[in-house]
Protein backbone atom coordinates (compact mmCIF):
# COMPACT_ATOMS: atom_id res chain seq x y z
CA UNK A 1 0.00 0.00 0.00
CA UNK A 2 1.11 3.52 -0.65
CA UNK A 3 1.47 6.06 2.13
CA UNK A 4 -1.61 7.92 0.83
CA UNK A 5 -3.67 4.71 0.83
CA UNK A 6 -2.53 3.94 4.38
CA UNK A 7 -3.47 7.46 5.51
CA UNK A 8 -6.90 7.19 3.86
CA UNK A 9 -7.51 3.81 5.45
CA UNK A 10 -6.48 5.15 8.86
CA UNK A 11 -8.73 8.18 8.44
CA UNK A 12 -11.69 6.03 7.42
CA UNK A 13 -11.12 3.74 10.39
CA UNK A 14 -10.92 6.75 12.75
CA UNK A 15 -14.16 8.16 11.37
CA UNK A 16 -15.98 4.86 11.73
CA UNK A 17 -14.61 4.37 15.24
CA UNK A 18 -15.60 7.88 16.30
CA UNK A 19 -19.08 7.54 14.82
CA UNK A 20 -19.53 4.22 16.61
CA UNK A 21 -18.44 5.83 19.88
CA UNK A 22 -20.92 8.66 19.36
CA UNK A 23 -23.73 6.20 18.72
CA UNK A 24 -22.90 4.41 21.98
CA UNK A 25 -23.57 7.43 24.16
CA UNK A 26 -26.25 6.83 26.79
CA UNK A 27 -29.66 6.58 25.13
CA UNK A 28 -31.08 9.53 27.07
CA UNK A 29 -28.54 11.77 25.27
CA UNK A 30 -29.79 10.70 21.85
CA UNK A 31 -32.68 12.09 19.86
CA UNK A 32 -33.32 8.76 18.14
CA UNK A 33 -36.49 9.65 16.27
CA UNK A 34 -35.07 12.97 15.07
CA UNK A 35 -31.92 11.21 13.81
CA UNK A 36 -34.02 8.60 12.00
CA UNK A 37 -36.14 11.31 10.36
CA UNK A 38 -33.12 13.42 9.44
CA UNK A 39 -31.24 10.63 7.70
CA UNK A 40 -34.15 8.68 6.19
CA UNK A 41 -33.96 10.18 2.70
CA UNK A 42 -30.18 10.51 2.60
CA UNK A 43 -29.31 6.91 1.78
CA UNK A 44 -27.47 6.55 -1.50
CA UNK A 45 -26.33 10.18 -1.68
CA UNK A 46 -23.00 9.40 -0.02
CA UNK A 47 -21.20 6.25 1.01
CA UNK A 48 -21.49 5.01 4.62
CA UNK A 49 -17.91 6.22 5.22
CA UNK A 50 -18.79 9.68 3.89
CA UNK A 51 -21.90 9.75 6.08
CA UNK A 52 -19.73 8.89 9.06
CA UNK A 53 -17.34 11.70 8.09
CA UNK A 54 -20.24 14.19 7.78
CA UNK A 55 -21.52 13.15 11.20
CA UNK A 56 -18.05 13.57 12.65
CA UNK A 57 -17.70 17.04 11.11
CA UNK A 58 -21.13 18.04 12.43
CA UNK A 59 -20.25 16.68 15.89
CA UNK A 60 -16.98 18.61 16.00
CA UNK A 61 -18.67 21.83 14.88
CA UNK A 62 -21.29 21.39 17.61
CA UNK A 63 -18.59 20.75 20.21
CA UNK A 64 -16.86 23.98 19.17
CA UNK A 65 -20.14 25.83 19.70
CA UNK A 66 -21.24 24.17 22.96
CA UNK A 67 -18.01 23.43 24.83
CA UNK A 68 -15.36 25.78 26.18
CA UNK A 69 -11.83 25.24 24.93
CA UNK A 70 -12.73 24.06 21.43
CA UNK A 71 -12.40 25.96 18.19
CA UNK A 72 -12.80 24.71 14.64
CA UNK A 73 -9.88 24.92 12.29
CA UNK A 74 -11.95 26.36 9.46
CA UNK A 75 -9.61 25.30 6.64
CA UNK A 76 -9.59 21.67 7.83
CA UNK A 77 -13.37 21.72 8.32
CA UNK A 78 -13.96 23.17 4.84
CA UNK A 79 -11.59 20.63 3.29
CA UNK A 80 -13.45 17.78 4.98
CA UNK A 81 -16.82 19.00 3.70
CA UNK A 82 -15.51 19.77 0.21
CA UNK A 83 -13.82 16.38 -0.10
CA UNK A 84 -17.21 14.75 0.35
CA UNK A 85 -19.12 17.16 -1.89
CA UNK A 86 -16.62 16.90 -4.73
CA UNK A 87 -16.17 13.12 -4.63
CA UNK A 88 -17.53 11.52 -7.82
CA UNK A 89 -18.72 14.95 -9.02
CA UNK A 90 -17.13 14.34 -12.41
CA UNK A 91 -19.69 11.58 -13.05
CA UNK A 92 -22.70 13.89 -12.58
CA UNK A 93 -24.29 16.54 -14.76
CA UNK A 94 -24.72 20.06 -13.38
CA UNK A 95 -28.25 19.47 -12.10
CA UNK A 96 -27.23 16.25 -10.34
CA UNK A 97 -24.20 18.00 -8.80
CA UNK A 98 -26.38 20.81 -7.46
CA UNK A 99 -28.92 18.34 -6.03
CA UNK A 100 -26.17 16.27 -4.37
CA UNK A 101 -24.39 19.35 -3.02
CA UNK A 102 -27.65 20.71 -1.60
CA UNK A 103 -28.58 17.37 -0.02
CA UNK A 104 -25.16 17.02 1.61
CA UNK A 105 -25.22 20.54 3.05
CA UNK A 106 -28.80 20.16 4.31
CA UNK A 107 -27.91 16.91 5.99
CA UNK A 108 -24.73 18.39 7.49
CA UNK A 109 -26.74 21.30 8.88
CA UNK A 110 -29.42 19.00 10.25
CA UNK A 111 -26.93 16.69 11.96
CA UNK A 112 -25.11 19.75 13.34
CA UNK A 113 -28.41 20.91 14.82
CA UNK A 114 -29.09 17.52 16.34
CA UNK A 115 -25.64 17.46 17.94
CA UNK A 116 -26.26 20.98 19.27
CA UNK A 117 -29.52 19.81 20.82
CA UNK A 118 -27.93 16.74 22.35
CA UNK A 119 -24.87 18.67 23.51
CA UNK A 120 -26.89 21.41 25.17
CA UNK A 121 -29.25 18.90 26.78
CA UNK A 122 -26.36 17.09 28.49
CA UNK A 123 -23.58 19.64 28.25
CA UNK A 124 -21.33 18.21 30.96
CA UNK A 125 -21.20 14.68 29.55
CA UNK A 126 -21.12 15.93 25.93
CA UNK A 127 -18.12 18.17 26.61
CA UNK A 128 -16.37 15.49 28.68
CA UNK A 129 -16.69 13.07 25.77
CA UNK A 130 -15.32 15.75 23.45
CA UNK A 131 -12.38 16.40 25.78
CA UNK A 132 -11.63 12.67 25.80
CA UNK A 133 -11.86 12.61 22.00
CA UNK A 134 -9.46 15.54 21.72
CA UNK A 135 -6.89 13.73 23.90
CA UNK A 136 -7.21 10.54 21.85
CA UNK A 137 -4.34 10.55 19.35
CA UNK A 138 -6.29 8.19 17.09
CA UNK A 139 -9.24 10.58 16.84
CA UNK A 140 -8.91 12.63 13.66
CA UNK A 141 -10.32 16.07 14.36
CA UNK A 142 -10.70 19.49 12.79
CA UNK A 143 -10.22 21.47 15.99
CA UNK A 144 -7.42 23.96 16.47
Amino acid sequence: MTRKTNMLAASAFSVLTATAALSQQPDDNRLDEAWRDALEDFEGVVTPQQQAQLNLLAYQAAVARVCDGFKLHLDKYAKGVNDIILSNADKLDDQQKLARHTNILLTLGTTYGLFLAEGNAKKESFCKTAADDKKDTGFVNVWE
